[in-house]
């Protein structure tokens, strides 16, 4: 069964349903594997041969910073490291994991293991709820962000359902304090399953607003605030979650918005498959 008939199938199980939120919520679910799973057909192989020959820099020498956080062996943990590795080149690695995933991780690194900074949780936190609070919690952390030294000025969140498609453009991004999905559903800053921003800002959020984490729980609310309160440059351009734009460096859960598929939506669709990987066009 193609990609397109799996998302149609998907729509038609709850086409019924009166409530849009139930909708996406299952299309979430549902469409994730199969997007992966072709993205995966698609990229996985030139990916792995790329980053076994990558030289990815030492941790310490960068002061732009990849960041991955999770706790499972996750399946979508390859396909995301080794493509936003491609598309943040020249960034260094620091991954959040715990005791049961580690030597998955490992084992993905291989000879580049010793470049990353890898932090291994003292609790082990498994399932789905268990990392997503975890992770929410660890992001909101004056702690977190006041263990990086001043060296260290930016840093890329990725989460696992989400995936960069193409180079992230320094010069353009840089100029911003923070940079993230705009919201359907709110004005603001907003934020999603990927992110840029300045250490100094999150910094500076935990220090002027210390009791912003205990009054908002998602950790992209969160920063979305402070950047708001504090006046902050953000952008909301480049990466896409619920408001459908053509050229996207990185998209979250875009399947979840991507329903019934109309004309326009499967135009969007076959443009979010698509990865700008220069040597796969150029072969």
């Amino acid at each position: 069964m193609d990609l397109l008939q799996t998302i149609t199938d998907a729509f038609e199980t709850v086409k019924e349903e009166t409530s849009l939120e139930k909708v996406q919520e299952h299309c979430k679910i549902a469409l994730e594997k199969p997007i992966f799973d072709e993205l995966r057909r698609k990229y996985l192989p030139f990916l792995r041969t790329w980053f076994a020959n990558y030289t990815l820099p030492s941790y310490s020498d960068t002061p732009n910073i990849l960041f991955i956080y999770e706790t499972r062996c996750h399946a979508n943990l390859e396909f995301i490291l080794y493509s936003s590795a491609y598309f943040a080149q020249g960034w260094g690695l620091h991954i959040i994991c715990s005791s049961s995933n580690k030597d998955f991780i490992v084992q993905l690194l291989g000879d580049k293991v010793s470049n990353v900074y890898i932090q291994i949780l003292s609790d082990t936190v498994d399932g789905y709820v268990a990392n997503r609070n975890s992770y929410n919690e660890f992001l909101k952390s004056a702690s977190f962000w006041n263990s990086f030294p001043e060296s260290k000025q930016w840093i890329l969140t990725v989460e696992v359902d989400s995936y960069l498609r193409k180079s992230i453009p320094i010069s353009e991004m840089l100029t911003y304090a923070y940079c993230a999905s705009c919201w359907s559903w709110k004005d603001g800053p907003g934020g999603g399953g990927i992110t840029l921003r300045s250490i100094q800002a999150m910094k500076d959020i935990c220090a002027q607003f210390p009791t912003l984490a205990d009054e908002i729980w998602p950790q992209d609310c969160w920063a979305s605030e402070g950047i708001h309160r504090l006046g902050f440059a953000y952008n909301s351009t480049f990466f896409m979650e619920s408001c459908l734009q053509a050229d996207a460096i990185g998209v979250h859960q875009w399947w979840t918005f991507c329903v019934p598929l109309d004309d326009e939506r499967l135009w969007y669709l076959n443009r979010y498959m698509e990865l700008d990987i220069k040597e796969m066009k150029d072969s």
